[in-house]
């Protein structure tokens, strides 16, 4: 879903595959990438307004949900997704 929405609305993303995780991770949206803002930046994802803690390619999106992509500086504790940035696989 967000390759393909970044796509629609021309927005530049790069991602990789984790195999660790078996999930891919984004490195980078529209040229704000990880580690632009020190060394626990980059990016987190909500789904329905909380931090899943699983990879987003591997969240299951149903009709209506919303998801929303947050860059942080402070893996996660700045946006208040800190619980899931250090229990959860890097999305």
């Amino acid at each position: 879903m967000l390759l393909r929405e970044m796509k629609k609305n021309k927005i530049h993303m790069e991602f990789v595959m984790t195999p660790i995780y078996n999930s891919n991770y984004v490195e980078g949206i529209n040229n704000l990438y990880e580690f632009d803002c020190g060394e626990l930046s980059g990016w987190m994802y909500k789904g329905n307004g909380w931090f899943p803690n699983c990879g987003s390619s591997r969240y299951s999106l149903k009709d209506k949900d919303v998801v929303e992509w947050i860059y942080n500086c402070d893996l996660g504790r700045d946006i208040g997704g800190d619980s899931a940035a250090t229990g959860a696989a890097k999305q």
